[in-house]
């Protein structure tokens, strides 16, 4: 499989984590990981897409992700988070795609593949048939 742009995913659950990037690099995505917000903002390169936890332990994955889009190193956003608050979440969805963890990896894989539809598209996307196995 060809590799698919790079994805950079942020959480500072190292379990979330490793789960995430193992889901996307099955998946064929090119991936970097960090562990805070910091992090990523040092992390080199662009990315066709960033995955940001909401709740970072150095501040607010929303604001992380604001900064890598302004600086033009990030296409696309999404965040994969699991207990936003509602103006938290109405946030991140002005700025980028939001997946609840509650919904799982292959929901979060049809985002990050950019499936209009994620819930209605899970049947036909590989991307999710993969993070399913």
């Amino acid at each position: 499989m060809a590799a698919r742009p790079p994805v950079l995913v942020v959480d500072n659950d190292t379990l979330s984590l490793s789960t995430t990037a193992r889901c996307l690099r099955r998946s064929g995505y090119e991936i970097a990981v960090a562990t805070c917000g910091a992090a990523a903002l040092c992390t080199p390169g662009r990315f066709w897409c960033a995955v940001f936890d909401v709740d970072l332990a150095d501040g607010s994955g929303i604001d992380f992700a604001e900064q890598l889009s302004r600086a033009r190193r990030v296409d696309r956003i999404v965040f994969f988070s699991a207990s936003p608050t509602t103006s938290e979440r109405a946030r991140a969805e002005h700025i980028g795609t939001f997946v609840d963890k509650l919904a799982g990896v292959a929901e979060l894989t049809c985002a990050v593949a950019d499936i209009p539809t994620v819930r209605s598209a899970r049947r036909s996307c590989a991307a999710c048939d993969i993070a399913r196995q």
